[in-house]
């Protein structure tokens, strides 16, 4: 009888191993791998981030001949417009931004893309194809500007 006392502390102790195993399994999947997601959805958002930042230094130019004044909440005093500096197709804008959050058309076939940062928000308006306005959010304050291919259009907001 001894031996099958014995047999039966051994098929408990697989049983609790192969528990503890499953629940560490479930925790991973419960705990560890929608952190991991969140870091590397972090990363991504600020990559993207630094994207959009060099796309608008290389898309816009300010024109600081004039000065103009701002929404009072978005920022103190006056700014100088921008326009477009040039206006890259659908095809060159998702080259140099990576896939897009979102996009919309419009009834006249216009082409809206929108990409979001850690801190702003970037819509692309184009038509037959060419960039014609770009859209920039500010996400913690949602200030920001509308740019056109002429300084005469910028409208802050």
């Amino acid at each position: 009888m001894a031996a099958y006392s014995d047999s039966g502390k051994v098929i408990a102790k697989a049983i609790l191993i192969q528990v503890a195993i499953a629940a560490g399994l479930i925790l991973w999947f419960k705990l560890g791998v929608p952190k991991l997601q969140k870091e590397r959805d972090a990363e991504a958002a600020a990559q993207l981030e630094g994207r959009i930042h060099d796309f608008m230094q290389a898309t816009m130019v300010e024109d600081s001949a004039r000065a103009m004044p701002v929404p009072a909440a978005s920022a103190a005093g006056y700014s100088h417009p921008q326009h477009l500096l040039n206006t890259p197709s659908i095809e060159e804008a998702k080259q140099a931004l990576g896939a897009a959050d979102g996009f919309t058309s419009d009834i006249r076939g216009g082409v809206h893309i929108i990409w979001t940062g850690t801190q702003h928000k970037l819509e692309a308006s184009f038509n037959n194809g060419r960039l014609y306005c770009l859209r920039i959010e500010d996400l913690h304050t949602g200030h920001g500007t509308l740019v056109f291919e002429s300084s005469q259009d910028w409208r802050p907001f």
